[in-house]
């Protein structure tokens, strides 16, 4: 058998390999991500771009259309940082309602995978700096 739609937290459809019959199963106690209260590096500093991938894509167009107004009204700056705060701590629990994951596993790889990338983009952005100040 294999999962072929993920409902909820308890309850999965899963597709019979030989008879191609779907079953709806549901589990006695919830299976949640361990870290579904870790805080979320990906969504805090990408999350213009993170929530397209994890199931909030209103929020990440509304993300750049705030980037692209703060270039002309500082202040809105004040808003992208809460937005950021805010789905730093709460982008798992968001994430993990909004989208229908395969598996806490899969969800938690896709996560450790925002991590690294937020990592890579940290280090080009030092890289970056340090040689534009060695070459001006």
């Amino acid at each position: 058998m294999s999962v072929g739609k993920y409902v909820d937290e308890t309850t999965v459809i899963m597709t019979c390999k030989h008879c191609c019959k779907e079953f709806r199963i549901t589990y006695d106690e919830e299976e949640i991500p361990r870290n579904i209260n870790d805080f979320n590096w990906g969504a805090f500093f990408l999350w213009h771009l993170w929530g397209f991938w994890n199931g909030i894509p209103l929020l990440s167009c509304f993300g750049i259309f705030i980037g692209f107004l703060a270039a002309f009204f500082y202040p809105l700056y004040i808003l992208d940082i809460a937005i950021s705060l805010y789905l730093g701590l709460r982008g798992n629990r968001l994430s993990w309602r909004k989208k229908n994951w395969v598996s806490a596993v899969n969800f938690e790889r896709c996560q450790k995978k925002w991590d690294i990338a937020v990592a890579v983009s940290l280090c080009l952005a030092l890289v970056c700096g340090f040689l534009y100040g060695f070459c001006a």
